[in-house]
């Protein structure tokens, strides 16, 4: 019984030191894969520095005198947007999840059309009201955008790319969108623009991360974006060429992460730009 009993525990020592064995020659062989630097108009200029929403300290989060404010700190600051679509189609810069959050209305802004969304305005300024997609690439033509796209599936004749394309802005996007469907559509549309990860997409590669098979894994699209360090994942971005925006309002934690020699392309994805903008 007792020898029985060793010999499943020498199995499955076994089995544990072949994983791990497994596991350790898979990582190698994805770390000796090499990749070309990554060269794209958009992000020529230093530093990379996303206005979430533009200046939110100073007005509403995609309210006119928000994204005014982050523009004029620098023409080479990226605008991040959030963009919902309205009951009509139309595309509306918008941050919350409801509309009670940040106006005097309820529910889901999806509920409404364009024409009832066009006259809500902001709480705490209700001489700000809240921008169609249009508005935005008509008041800033020569503006960079980071674009959230919030809609769980689109098609390749949404308005949406109608719009970048009469407002010649094919170069001067980074799209992304929390879900994959939406995701892989953006990347289908058009190989000129920049697509970042769904939430599925950045869920499986921190898990494969802690399973230290970060080498091995497929990672589409061409940036990533992250809410706190993760020092292998981060490695193994900078290795691929990746461009890595960190989510902080916290310009030591970017500042860090820069003064590190073997990362490269960090950006910062923040609400607060003029902390960042030197």
């Amino acid at each position: 019984m007792i020898w029985a009993f060793g010999r499943l525990i020498l199995i499955a020592i076994a089995v544990l030191l072949s994983l791990i064995l497994a596991v350790f020659c898979l990582h190698m062989v994805g770390a000796q894969q090499s990749y070309t630097p990554f060269q794209h108009s958009l992000l020529t200029g230093e530093p990379l520095i996303v206005a979430s929403g533009g200046d939110s300290t100073l007005a509403p989060p995609l309210s006119l005198s928000a994204l005014q404010a982050a523009y004029q700190i620098s023409p080479k600051i990226i605008l991040g947007l959030t963009i919902r679509k309205s009951i009509d189609n139309v595309w509306v810069a918008y941050a919350a999840d409801t509309l009670e959050e940040l106006t005097d209305a309820q529910g889901p802004i999806q509920r409404l059309t364009a024409d009832e969304i066009s006259k809500l305005h902001y709480k705490n300024k209700p001489e700000e009201r809240i921008l169609t997609l249009e508005e935005i690439f008509t008041r800033w033509p020569e503006a960079h955008f980071f674009i959230n796209v919030l809609h769980p599936s689109i098609a390749d004749t949404d308005p949406l790319f109608a719009q970048l394309k009469n407002h010649k802005l094919e170069d001067h996007v980074i799209l992304t969108s929390p879900f994959i469907t939406t995701v892989q559509t953006l990347r289908n549309v058009d190989a000129r623009w920049l697509t970042g990860p769904s939430t599925a997409e950045t869920s499986k590669m921190s898990f494969m991360t802690s399973l230290y098979l970060e080498t091995v894994i497929d990672l589409p699209g061409e940036v990533f974006i992250a809410e706190k360090y993760e020092p292998r994942l981060f490695h193994e971005l900078s290795r691929r060429q990746k461009i890595l925006f960190l989510v902080t309002d916290k310009p030591e934690e970017w500042m860090a992460l820069r003064g590190d020699k073997e990362l490269q392309n960090i950006g910062v994805l923040t609400t607060r730009p003029t902390l960042f903008a030197h």
